[in-house]
């Protein structure tokens, strides 16, 4: 069996505020294996606000898909409907079509940055939607990673999201429940923006009862109350875009907007740490700027648009990243070119003109080579073939062959020559092998003083191989130690990283522990408190904290006494004898300064003297409070003409609070 705990908030129909109920109803998941058409069930990947999220296998395309699940909620160990109340039946049987008609309006979202909805279908008396599944890590799990929190780290991250959601708003619809668990971080460290079933029309909606499903912390003010829906806009996901964000700078949850919204209205302060006091060590000013514009209660001061915030959010620090146009199997690489980034339009594609090769040079060389040795074989060619025409030319010039009388006369003029010089030619040929000893000899020495000069040589080239071989071994050193020291500056500068966020997120526990005991609200103290313990229990503000936590803790054990009443009820009178008298001193003296002291001062200032009645005392020891009801009967001028003020502000309640055993000024 499978459980879906869903927090709802019940609004009245005549406005009043909202009623907390949560409904623990279980019915029957769907388990591995089992079919749903041709979808094939893995497990359940998680429970949402309107059922359960399954990982299944699309069996014709053989790819994994999620599906989303609408149930209609019937009690414990019935699988009929029979006992269910038709009232009942009847808003289950509108939510599901409901549900039919948001997936088919969701499919529209064609966006890289959104979950895409790829079909949906009814069966077995429910209704399922077909998702396309993301592979990745929740943003919770991402941001641990202490770079992944750096200010340009967040941006470049949001600026997808965005454009997604500038999608949904172009629609006509809101997102209404982002948080850091709907944003998923794929493998690539693209974010994508899950889990539309929260997602409605931005429009009036006509309903007698409404019900909100709300995430503390991230949901804006106006999820909460009655008739929220005709108040919600794009401003409603910007209030979560900037809770996400304040998450990711501090690591910590925001305040609860109604928290907020109930403090302010009492006249209190603020619970929530503004983002400027948070992020001031790590990021600019306009940026927390941003955040805390975005984070504001009040719709009114909240910016209406996702461009005019993104717009303060980015500033100038973001720079558009457009890509490389290169071959084919490369991919895209970025280049920076200083264009501003539009914070809702993704970067531009830009080509570049295609790298020359960088052997075009060595090519060119090698050409001219070759074409001039041809022109050297050409031209070997040419004197051959002209001295081959000459000798033919010389030789026909002549009368052609040599006669034999010709050659037997020159044979014996030869010998003639020999017999009458011999003596002569042995000088000749001694002459000529003393010149070729010496020719030998000097080639020789030559050759010796080559192989020298060739050694010399091959030594230096030798020393020098051994110098840049020992050159880059230091150098290999060198490098390696900078590594190192790159190394251990990145792991100190994590770890610096890690005490900064523990320091803020023990910070902000600590202020909100101290909020909440000034008003007396010990639980949400208490776990405000354990959670600083967690981070440094020696810490000397947690151990002044928790003494005050015991004293109040003691404090509220103990009833009002009747002295208290007593002294309570004289207080009260004194503030009415005050009121009637004109005595503005005294009335600032015993109330908590607010719009009703001014109100006061302004009617005193009118009126000779205010018939003023307290009634209606009462004693509440679960909160050690004493209450009252303050009637203006009637404004008396001075002129003696009596006034009856209109009932809107005739009758106000003031009371009074023991804290930590003392009594708090009179509040109104």
């Amino acid at each position: 069996m499978g459980y879906m705990n869903r927090v709802l908030l019940k609004f009245d129909p005549n406005g009043m505020m909202p009623r907390l109920m949560e409904t623990i109803a279980p019915y029957r998941s769907l388990r591995p294996g089992e079919m749903l058409n041709w979808y094939r069930i893995e497990r359940i990947l998680g429970h949402g606000g309107f059922g359960v999220i399954y990982l299944a296998t699309d069996t014709n395309l053989q790819h994994q898909v999620a599906i989303k699940e609408y149930r209609l909620l019937v009690p414990a160990g019935r699988v009929d409907t029979a006992s269910v109340t038709e009232e009942r039946r009847q808003r289950a049987s509108e939510g599901m079509q409901r549900f039919i008609v948001e997936a088919r309006n969701l499919v529209r979202f064609n966006h890289p940055n959104i979950v895409r909805v790829m079909s949906v279908f009814e069966l077995n008396d429910s209704a399922y939607m077909v998702m396309e599944f993301e592979a990745g890590q929740d943003l919770r799990e991402y941001l641990r990673i202490p770079k992944h929190t750096s200010e340009l780290a967040l941006k470049n991250l949001f600026v997808p999201i965005s454009e997604g959601l500038a999608e949904v708003h172009k629609h006509g619809y809101v997102h209404r429940d982002i948080k850091p668990a709907n944003i998923l971080v794929r493998t690539d460290e693209t974010p994508v923006l899950l889990d539309f079933g929260s997602a409605r029309p931005a429009m009036p909606v006509d309903s007698n009862t409404l019900t909100a499903l709300v995430s503390a912390g991230y949901s804006a003010l106006e999820q909460y109350t009655g008739g929220s829906e005709r108040e919600q806009g794009p401003w409603t996901d910007i209030y979560s875009l900037g809770a996400v964000l304040y998450f990711a700078i501090s690591g910590a949850d925001p305040v609860d907007s109604a928290k907020r919204g109930t403090a302010l209205l009492n006249g209190g302060k603020d619970p929530l740490v503004p983002a400027r006091i948070i992020g001031q060590e790590r990021y600019s000013s306009g940026f927390l700027q941003a955040i805390d514009w975005a984070l504001a209660v009040r719709i009114a001061d909240r910016p209406r648009q996702l461009s005019e915030w993104m717009e303060v959010l980015l500033g100038s620090t973001l720079r558009r990243k457009p890509t490389q146009r290169i071959d084919s199997t490369d991919q895209a690489v970025p280049m920076d070119t200083g264009e501003p980034l539009d914070p809702l339009h993704g970067p531009s594609m830009r080509d570049r003109p295609v790298p020359r090769n960088v052997n075009t040079a060595r090519a060119r060389r090698f050409r001219g080579r070759r074409a001039m040795r041809v022109a050297w074989v050409v031209l070997a060619l040419t004197v051959v073939i002209a001295g081959t025409m000459l000798w033919i030319l010389s030789d026909a010039t002549n009368g052609g062959d040599v006669t034999t009388a010709d050659r037997q006369q020159a044979v014996v003029i030869d010998a003639r020559v020999a017999q009458t010089r011999p003596d002569e030619d042995a000088a000749m040929r001694s002459a000529a092998e003393k010149a070729d000893t010496e020719k030998i000899t000097q080639l020789a020495r030559e050759n010796a003083e080559a192989a020298a000069a060739e050694k010399t040589a091959a030594e230096a080239q030798a020393e020098a191989a051994a110098q840049a071989k020992a050159a880059a071994q230091a150098a290999a050193r060198v490098q390696a130690a900078a590594a190192e020291q790159a190394r251990r500056d990145s792991q100190e500068a994590e770890r610096r990283a890690r005490l900064r966020a523990r320091r803020i997120q023990l910070v902000t526990a600590l202020e909100q522990a101290s909020i909440l005991l000034d008003q007396g609200q010990l639980v949400e103290a208490q776990a405000a408190l354990d959670e600083a313990a967690s981070i440094d229990r020696n810490d000397a503000t947690l151990k002044t904290l928790r003494s005050r936590w015991r004293t109040a803790l003691i404090d509220s054990q103990i009833p009002v006494s009747d002295e208290e009443f007593d002294r309570m009820i004289e207080q009260f009178d004194k503030l009415r004898r005050a009121l009637e008298s004109n005595d503005v001193a005294t009335m600032e003296a015993l109330t908590d300064s607010s719009d009703q002291n001014a109100l006061f001062r302004q009617l005193m200032s009118r009126f000779a003297s205010l018939d003023i009645r307290i009634d209606r005392i009462r004693v509440r020891n679960v909160d050690k409070t004493i209450s009252a009801r303050l009637r203006i009967e009637t404004m008396i001028r001075s002129s003696g003409e009596r006034a009856i003020p209109s009932p809107a502000y005739q009758d106000r309640t003031i009371s009074s609070r023991r804290i930590e055993g003392q009594w708090s000024l009179i509040q109104w």
